[in-house]
């Protein structure tokens, strides 16, 4: 398993489109041709001259090793290595009556961060200059979380019944809109896939419960009862990962088969992140051994339905934290104590 470390690259994918002949270049735009270092890349078919089936061969030039699926909506890459930050490249679309040729850099990351202003928690982001306010909530904001490609942030504010309303903006803080409202409940412990169309929360006022909504068809789905944190998307989309904290369980949830697709014994500070093709990560889990505290760690692989034990905590004294991937190398990163 290759493994990767975490980052946090922003943005929104926005494509301008017109319609010249057979053949279509998109316009020169650095700002509309962004994509992010990490993650997936969206491009809108919607947003196209022509309309796109099966029926395509997909070139990026200059060359580097991707996939690609085709939704209803758009045609989704998932590059096998993170991209360099600066970057520019062109992806080329045949279609049998024509090619599409659509020009794209590499942004700058984002780092996004919670702060106080007078003492009202609001939405920042420094993108290699100065910080920059994305929310002006007078202090209401109580969650939010970021899209693993950096195309979206979604938060939660309080609102006038005394819960919370949950927002979608832009990595910059454009376009902000209610996209689900709590009524008097709290939602927290939000997660937003890549492509902007599904989140995943628990809300709260007594029983606290896990749903995923759906933007289209406004679609809602209970997952899980009970209290959850770690919750993510997988960086294609395929999958939603919670940690239930009263039965100290990971599950991985289908998003394409709607059914639970892995339960696993974990330590919400040992649940390492995805790797990049989606198919698996590491957890671990403390172990009482002789009355002495232990730690086991393993590689999942989601897909296989597989595990493969890295650390056995009754051979190993080692006691470690939170293990992550290191890009393009069999390396686990982890925090040490001593």
């Amino acid at each position: 398993m290759k493994i990767r470390a975490s980052s946090l690259f922003l943005s929104l994918l926005i494509f301008s489109v017109f319609l010249s002949g057979c053949n279509y270049k998109e316009p020169a735009s650095y700002q509309q041709g962004q994509v992010g270092a990490s993650g997936l890349i969206v491009v809108d078919k919607r947003n196209l001259p022509i309309e796109i089936e099966t029926d395509i061969e997909i070139e990026i030039k200059p060359d580097f090793k991707f996939e690609y699926e085709i939704s209803n909506d758009s045609i989704l890459l998932f590059p096998k290595n993170d991209l360099m930050i600066g970057s520019e490249f062109e992806i080329r679309i045949t279609h049998p009556d024509g090619e599409i040729t659509l020009d794209k850099v590499v942004r700058t990351p984002c780092l996004t961060y919670l702060t106080a202003k007078t003492s009202q928690p609001e939405i920042w982001a420094t993108c290699g200059e100065g910080p920059l306010q994305l929310t002006d909530s007078s202090g209401g904001i109580i969650d939010y979380a970021v899209a693993k490609n950096g195309d979206w942030i979604i938060f939660s504010s309080t609102n006038e019944e005394g819960g919370t309303d949950i927002w979608k903006m832009g990595r910059l803080g454009e376009n902000p809109k209610i996209i689900f409202s709590c009524g008097e409940e709290i939602c927290d412990q939000l997660a937003v896939n890549s492509q902007g169309a599904q989140i995943a929360f628990r809300s709260f006022s007594g029983e606290e419960k896990f749903y995923l909504f759906t933007n289209e068809g406004n679609e809602l789905i209970l997952i899980e009862k009970g209290k959850v944190s770690n919750v993510d998307f997988s960086p294609d989309d395929s999958m939603l990962r919670y940690f239930v904290n009263k039965k100290g369980v990971l599950r991985v949830f289908d998003l394409k088969t709607m059914k639970l697709k892995s339960s696993l014994e974990s330590d919400s500070d040992l649940i390492g992140e995805w790797e990049k093709d989606s198919s698996g990560f590491l957890i671990g889990q403390y172990k009482n051994w002789g009355g002495i505290a232990l730690m086991d760690l393993k590689e999942i692989d989601v897909l296989e339905n597989s595990e493969l034990k890295i650390i056995d905590g009754t051979t190993s004294s080692i006691y470690l934290y939170e293990p992550v991937f290191m890009n393009d190398e069999k390396i686990i990163a982890l925090i040490r104590n001593e």
